[in-house]
């Protein structure tokens, strides 16, 4: 095995150690599941400034795990959110329209975060596609995203449903995935029929009340290990 980077290192240096599409994707699924969290608390929290300098990986016996950072912010406003709703300065009918603001920088902000919309899981999912984009080609110096991402993508040799589904998440909002739980299941159903089938739409899933301990957990939240891109197999 060849040695990469050290422990709770940033992403960045991962994309030069060989990932193939299907790892890369597997690498965003993983990221997705993390976001999914959050944004399956009640109220969701929006990351906002989701990139690969928050990125942490590990590296422990050949195996990667992952940790996204700086939800502080989005945790602080989740508890003052919760704060107005049982003191009632939320309406219940309001409930559902309250989400967690953050920072966040251009190149992964969405159109609408960039306009002063309101936070909106979307955003989240907006940032992946571009970190998606950045690991399969490999260009994580990227200022602004080229007007020939595409063809970009196509060099790069990335399946058709795998870029239809990238391309549906920094395309126009309502074309994105609502939520990075939606683009894990999607992303897992491409990954099952080895990344050439279509990235089916999932059923709809209900959002966890977010309360205690759960909220205190949102900033920390890991995957299970994924196997680094130079382990063999046992």
């Amino acid at each position: 095995m060849v040695d990469g980077p050290g422990p709770d290192t940033d992403i960045q240096p991962y994309t030069y150690c060989g990932m193939d599409t299907k790892l890369v994707a597997k690498v965003i699924l993983h990221l997705a599941k993390i976001v999914a969290f959050a944004h399956g608390q009640n109220p969701a929290i929006v990351h906002r400034d989701l990139k690969p300098a928050n990125i942490l990986v590990r590296r422990q016996d050949g195996k990667l795990s992952f940790k996204i950072t700086d939800f502080g912010i989005g945790g602080l406003w989740a508890k003052e959110a919760l704060h107005k709703l049982h003191t009632g300065q939320t309406k219940p009918v309001e409930r559902k329209h309250e989400t967690i603001l953050g920072a966040y920088t251009p190149l992964y902000a969405s159109p609408e975060q960039m306009g002063g919309e309101r936070p909106d899981p979307r955003d989240d999912v907006h940032a992946l596609g571009i970190i998606w984009f950045q690991l399969q080609t490999r260009q994580l110096a990227l200022m602004s995203m080229p007007n020939d991402w595409r063809e970009d993508l196509v060099a790069a040799k990335m399946p058709g449903p795998l870029l239809d589904l990238l391309a549906s998440c920094i395309g126009r909002k309502e074309r994105r995935p609502r939520d990075g739980g939606e683009l894990s299941e999607r992303l897992e159903a491409a990954l099952s029929d080895g990344g050439q089938g279509a990235a089916r739409r999932p059923h709809h899933r209900r959002s966890i009340p977010l309360s205690g301990d759960r909220r205190r957990q949102v900033a920390v939240v890991t995957t299970r290990p994924l196997r680094h891109p130079n382990q063999r197999r046992q």
